[in-house]
């Protein structure tokens, strides 16, 4: 099929994702693979379209000299190129490995899981968010199986079909995941994930793979968790009162108790999480990671007075799903981040996070810079950061760029 890229939306004919308001379409509208030309008949790439999605044409190749698109082999060269660039950056184990449109793989996310128990095993773990994977899964499945081949006998491959993309290229979502693939009487509700980010210790967290948040494990703080880890070894504080909101499993925890232990100091936690599931692995996780502290309790209400807490981690689930809800969650992110730095003793720090694509960085700043002014108290942003290097942002997808990272530090008191 051949589509035509309007002369006002030339200016993106380098990103995967092209609305349905930017193409020139033929009579017949059905999806699959397709061509894009400009008005003046330049090729510009090829690609899936799918008329019931709103970005209706995404790009996957755009050298005119490639045919095979979508075929198995097509995929096991995507698969081999990603894992190479996660090696070079430092990403040994697990990590994402395929990071949709920066990849050059539009609407697919694949994690690769390296695990301690049960031993051995290395999971692949998908997530299918456009058409093109779903018309196109058996070619996939076939390349993912050789690729898989390369490291262990021992693998599992796991598909989740519940992003809220789905909704959006008309394909209906599935609740909890499916096995594709796994050795006999593997359970994967409760994996022990090794997680080998660069510059950081190997720390081994239990998740859950199949009904877990996303596909188990959060995988984007590996940078940010390095800032924490490093600013707690290079302290002359030797214990930490922690306050881990949202926390999940406990990942951030796990790498605070890591770095101060490994420093000769100690820790406490307080973790708070709507989910007395997720509380349960983060116990876990805390206790493996031989938390040797008076406190390890887990709550959910009580978190303490004001300037009760050396450390506050402010790592909530997106509070913004839709561009037209921008007040209301710039509200929300306000008074969590007051309320979390009213808790900070001098000279603490508060770790404030978005995932939000919506939210941009210059406006996530300045939330927390009138929190700041707000608190009435002397703070000063100490560092600022992103995702990890396995979640790419080329050049031609800034739309890839979506988690935002300020650390916050209360000065001490003359």
């Amino acid at each position: 099929m051949k589509l035509v890229l309007k002369k006002f939306a030339e200016k993106r004919k380098s990103n995967p994702w092209i609305f349905f308001k930017e193409l020139i379409l033929p009579s017949k509208k059905t999806s699959g693979l397709a061509e894009l030309r400009s008005e003046t008949g330049e090729f510009i790439s090829r690609g899936f379209f799918n008329p019931d999605s709103q970005i209706s044409y995404r790009g996957f190749s755009w050298d005119s000299r490639e045919q095979n698109l979508f075929s198995k082999e097509f995929f096991l060269q995507r698969l081999q190129v990603a894992y190479a660039k996660r090696l070079s950056w430092g990403f040994k184990k697990t990590c994402r490995l395929i990071f949709s449109e920066a990849d050059l793989m539009s609407g697919l996310i694949l994690d690769l899981y390296f695990c301690a128990e049960p031993k051995d095993l290395v999971v692949f773990s998908l997530q299918i968010q456009s058409k093109t994977f779903e018309v196109h899964f058996q070619n996939l499945h076939e390349a993912l199986l050789e690729f898989a081949a390369q490291f262990t006998k021992a693998f599992a491959i796991i598909v989740h079909r519940d992003g809220s993309f789905r909704k959006a290229e008309g394909l209906r979502k599935e609740e909890g995941a499916r096995i594709l693939q796994a050795p006999a009487g593997v359970d994967l509700s409760c994996a022990k994930i090794i997680t080998s980010y660069p510059n950081l210790p190997e720390i081994i967290l239990q998740a859950d793979l199949l009904n877990g948040q996303k596909t188990g494990l959060f995988l984007d703080q590996s940078s940010n968790l390095k800032f924490i880890f490093d600013w707690i070894r290079q302290s002359n504080q030797k214990h930490f009162r922690v306050l881990d909101l949202c926390s999940y499993v406990g990942q951030w925890s796990a790498f605070i108790q890591s770095a101060a232990q490994s420093s000769g100091k100690t820790a406490e936690f307080v973790l708070v999480d709507v989910s007395e599931k997720a509380l349960a692995f983060a116990k876990n996780n805390l206790n493996m990671a031989d938390c040797k502290t008076e406190n390890k309790n887990i709550f959910r209400d009580d978190l303490g007075e004001k300037n009760s807490f050396d450390i506050v981690i402010s790592d909530p689930p997106a509070l913004l799903k839709n561009p037209r809800e921008l007040p209301q969650a710039k509200g929300a992110y306000l008074k969590l981040n007051k309320k979390s730095l009213a808790l900070l003793k001098p000279e603490g720090i508060l770790i404030a996070c978005s995932c939000s694509r919506f939210m941009e960085a210059k406006s996530f700043k300045q939330i927390i810079q009138k929190a700041v002014v707000d608190s009435g108290s002397d703070f000063e942003i100490v560092y600022e950061g992103f995702q990890g290097a396995d979640h790419p942002v080329p050049d031609f997808f800034p739309e890839a760029k979506y988690l935002k990272m300020i650390a916050v530090q209360r000065k001490l008191q003359k």
